[in-house]
Parts: structure tokens; sequence; C-alpha cells
């Protein structure tokens, strides 16, 4: 196809390189469209390696549409010229200048098409007289690869607007590039005047409670702005009349494709009601139970203090167990309910409270045989939630007793490190698995072993536990082995000096 020739000046002219660097694509085809040679240009254009395309139709670079044209033009006039779309990977058309000629055969030379292709101009341009040049086939309009790009956004749109979920792309500078009529109702239903036109700062945005406002900063454009990705996030938006409840989904992307983040709003107000509406029930209900509970327990006291025949001493002391296990039901269905409150910190030693706490569950521990060993400094002193703390043991201790063998031994383990303070409560029971460990902190929780060794137990006790250690900033965590026991660890931190003063 290309060799070297002298050229006027006596130097040798390497026409192989000049076609396969040329700044126009060249490609030569076969009369039924077989491609037989192309150059480097094209190579690029495509995306596609050359030798994946040589001995392929050429109808495999164009649209159907496009293709047939200027071969039909190739073969009644012998030349083609158009405006068409050239196909490539990811398959996004790149609009180009298309000329073609067709070169007979003669001589036992093959008959040969000639397809030069250049980007796409405004229009074809005019011949030295200053007419429009006339194509050998109608061209195909500078903008059609343009309206393709519009009929896909167009597409997109209406995909976008057919769900039910607010979503909108957003560049590296913040501004939307893409959003749906689900995103723009939730702006205008969280700006102040019902428009779509409000200022970011302006717009009411409330955290998890529904009262306090999120500030400017740190609502979520600027975090994604700042490389931040989050799930299922809750807020409230709107006035207080017309408040509504959005899961917020938010990811950042940086790649060569594309830089800037994509985000969802999910409507959950109808979700987020009937939770408050459960929460508030179980409020109520445990709250009229706590007040007769508290009266039948004050008579049973009064019952128990006299002077009693053994078995109904046995009856009444049965009947106030059960009391108090359904007393603790109640305080525990008002803590899933209403929240622990804010932590009420004083200095309290640490050893002292594990004692008192060991003392009131030892008699459960003693009818099972089982040994509580306190591994502890004789003073540990430090600035916490003694009550919350002191509900916390409670729940540990008694889960280690119901869970452990008869004859066991629970141990209690505590201690200082750095800044923290760190509570170990560790048995050798039954164990979990590594699925329930997951979900060991869910509310309403319990494991299959305990279902199956009838256990008692709410499923409540753990939850309220980490939410009460995590309302002081700790962290709470469980490790266990089927058969082998568990371990809870407590990590408090204790190095906020400000707040003794």
């Amino acid at each position: 196809m290309a060799r070297d020739v002298t050229s006027p000046s006596g130097g040798l002219l390497d026409y192989e390189d000049f076609f396969n660097h040329a700044p126009v694509g060249h490609m030569v085809a076969a009369p039924d469209g077989t491609i037989l040679a192309l150059n480097d240009t094209i190579e690029s254009w495509t995306g596609i390696p050359r030798e994946r395309l040589v001995g392929t139709p050429c109808c495999r670079c164009f649209p159907k549409e496009d293709y047939d044209r200027f071969m039909t033009s190739l073969t009644t006039t012998g030349q083609a010229r158009g405006i068409v779309e050239l196909l490539g990977q990811p398959w996004r058309p790149r609009p180009v200048v298309l000329s073609a000629v067709r070169r007979e055969g003669k001589d036992g030379r093959p008959e040969l098409d000639h397809i030069v292709l250049s980007e796409a101009i405004s229009d074809l341009g005019t011949d030295r007289q200053g007419k429009p040049l006339q194509t050998g086939v109608p061209a195909i309009e500078v903008g059609s690869a343009e309206q393709e790009f519009r009929r896909n956004e167009a597409l997109l749109q209406a995909v976008l607007d057919t769900v039910g979920v607010g979503v909108a792309v957003i560049d590296a500078e913040g501004q939307p590039l893409l959003q749906n009529r689900a995103f723009s109702a939730i702006v205008r239903h969280a700006s102040p005047g019902n428009t779509v036109e409000a200022e970011e700062a302006d717009l009411l945005v409330f955290g998890p409670d529904g009262i306090t406002p999120i500030p400017p900063e740190r609502r979520f454009l600027p975090r994604l702005s700042e490389g931040e990705s989050f799930s299922e996030e809750l807020i409230w938006i709107g006035g207080e009349k017309d408040r509504r409840a959005l899961s917020v989904t938010g990811r950042s992307t940086r790649n060569d494709a594309f830089e800037g983040s994509v985000i969802a709003f999910d409507d959950i107000t109808q979700l987020a009601t009937a939770l408050t509406a459960k929460n508030q029930f179980v409020e109520t209900i445990s709250h009229e139970l706590r007040t007769p509970l508290t009266s039948i327990m004050g008579y049973l006291h009064l019952a128990l203090d006299e002077n009693l025949p053994p078995h109904l001493r046995r009856s009444l002391e049965t009947a106030m167990r059960n009391s108090e296990r359904l007393l603790q039901l109640v305080t525990d269905l008002l803590s899933v309910a209403s929240g622990t409150g804010e932590p009420e910190k004083q200095d309290a030693d640490v050893s002292e409270m594990i004692t008192s706490r060991i003392r009131a569950v030892a008699p459960r521990a003693e009818a099972r045989h089982i040994r509580i060993v306190q591994d502890c400094p004789e003073r540990l002193p430090a600035f916490i939630d003694p009550q919350g703390m002191a509900r916390v043991l409670d729940n540990l201790l008694s889960n280690a007793v119901k869970f452990s063998h008869p004859g066991a031994q629970v141990t209690v383990q505590a201690f200082r490190t750095g800044q923290n303070i760190i509570v170990r409560v560790i048995d050798t029971g039954i164990g979990m698995s590594e699925d329930e460990q997951r979900e060991i902190f869910d509310t309403f929780f319990r494991s299959s072993r305990a279902i199956k060794a009838a256990i008692p137990g709410a499923g409540l006790g753990l939850s309220i536990s980490k939410a009460i250690i995590e309302a002081q900033h700790g962290t709470m965590t469980v490790t266990s082995s089927p058969g082998q026991g568990s371990t809870v660890t407590v990590i408090l931190p204790d190095n906020n000096t400000a707040e003794r003063r």
C-alpha cells in the first residue's frame, strides 16, 4: 500500500509514515465494505485496535443510516461527502466530515474505496466561486451528534423523573449538573418562600430530632465537595407545620470521566411518623404499667415484712421477683421509646460501683452456683454518669449470669489506659456466632441459642447499654465464640476536665 519513493530533492519519502500519522483519518476498503487498511488517527478516534478493525466491515464504524447513504453514493457516483458519526468505544459517536472516492481497478489492480475522515466543522465550506460545496450524498447535519446527545439526556431525564427519589448530580464546584423533579420539589419544600431559587444557607434543614438546625457548612453539598460519602442519614426539612423526613445518601466520584458527586433524597415521612407514633404508644403504655406495678411491689414488701408461714413467704417472694422483672421490662421499654437522655456526669469510683453491682446480682449467681470474680484496682476514680454506668453494669452482669453454665465463672475487669476507662465482663457461657454478633446491639434481638434454651429476656439490655455508653462518647463491643463464652468491652473517655469545674 505504501512505499518509499524519491522526492524531487533526492531524499526518500516514507508514505506509510505519512499515512499513519496524518492528522485526518484514512481508511482503505474493498467495494463490499471490508476494511483493508486504516491509519493511527482512526484507531485513536474509535479506541479500537487496528488489528480488530482490519478485515471487518466498515459499517461497524458508522451508524447504519449514515453508512447506507455514503455507500449508495460511492456505488452510483464513485464519490461521497458529508458529515457522519464515527462510532467507537464506549460507543459515543464522534461527528466527522467524510470524503470518499472509489478507484476503478485497472491493469489487474483491485477496485478500492479510499475514505478520509476529518474533524467536523460548522459547514462544508464553499468552492472558489463562493458556492456551497455539493456532496454526492445528502449531508448529515453537523448538529446530529449533538441532537443525539440531547435525546440521550432527555431520555435520562425522563427516567429520573419517574423515580420517586430526589436525585442530583453535582460537579466538583458544587453546582448541579442534572436533577430530577423530585429533587426540585424537595428544595422547594425546604425553602422559606416555597421556591427553587432559595439560597442554600436559607433552606430549612434540621437534624434527626427535627428541631436542631443543621448549619450550612455541615450540610450535604459542602461535605460532598470535601470528598465525604454518607448513607441513609436522617434529616427533616420545611416549616414547623409541614416538616418532612428524608433519608439522604451521597457518593463522591473522582475518575477520568467525571469529578463530582451524586446525592439522593428519599422521603420517609410516613415511616418516621409511624415510628414516632409507636414510640409514643410504647411510652404511654409503659407509664400506665409502672404505676400499678409500683403499688403491687409496695404491698408485697409490706407483706414480706410480716411473720409469714414458709410456704406463703415463698409464694410472695416469687411474686416479688416477677414484679421486679416486669418493672425492669417497663423501664427498658421507656428507655427505647424516649431515649437514654443526657448523661449527668460526676466524680465516681468505678471499682466501688462494680462491687455494688456484683453484690446486687449475687443472689441470682449463687442460685446457679456461678462465681463472680472482680479484677479491679482498689480505687478507679473517673468523671462519668454513675447512674447510667450502674445500669450498664446491671445489664452486663445479668446477661453473663443468665448465659453461663451452672458452676461457671464470670470475671469483671476494670482499669485505666491513658485517658480511657476500660471495663470488661467475661463469661464462659453459650456464646454467639459471627452473624449474631453483628446484630447483638439491635433492639429486641435475641440469639438462637438463647431462644432454644428458653433463657428469659426481651433483647433490650445491650441496645440500651450501648446507647448509654455512646451518649458519653464511649464505645461498647462484643467478641464471642459459640460454646466458648463472650466478652463485652466498654471504653469510656475520662478526659473532660472542663466539666468538673
